[in-house]
């Protein structure tokens, strides 16, 4: 695996005790906003075509 990421062994473990960087928690708080927001939608749908 470390031949095709083209990273040394110790880099590649290095990397995975990494801590999570601010950028990549910011972008995991929005993507689940958007996940949120998208399927609030997606049943308030269902719920107002059920009622007609």
């Amino acid at each position: 695996m470390c031949i095709w990421l083209k990273v040394s062994r110790s880099g590649y473990y290095k990397s995975r005790r990494r801590e999570v960087s601010p950028r990549e928690r910011k972008r995991e708080l929005v993507r689940s906003a958007v996940v949120d927001v998208y399927f609030l939608k997606v049943t308030e749908g269902l719920n107002n075509e059920q009622l007609l």
